[in-house]
């Protein structure tokens, strides 16, 4: 379970960093892993509010 949830965490992470960046690292200076890499409740929170997107669209629109 742990496991999991880094690896979503981490996963997301690599929307955030360049190429040559460590996901896991931004996720740590984020708060969303600890030192140990394990999850912490800001990390819980974040999947938490990606889930509530789950089911959510977006529409966009070219202005003139």
């Amino acid at each position: 379970m742990q496991e999991d949830l880094q690896n979503r965490i981490v996963a997301f992470a690599k929307h955030l960093v360049g190429p040559s960046d460590d996901p896991a690292e931004k996720a740590r200076s984020r708060a969303w892993l600890d030192a140990r890499g394990l999850p912490t409740a800001e990390g819980r929170l974040l999947l938490e509010a990606l889930g509530d997107q789950a089911k959510t669209r977006t529409a966009f629109r070219v202005l003139p």
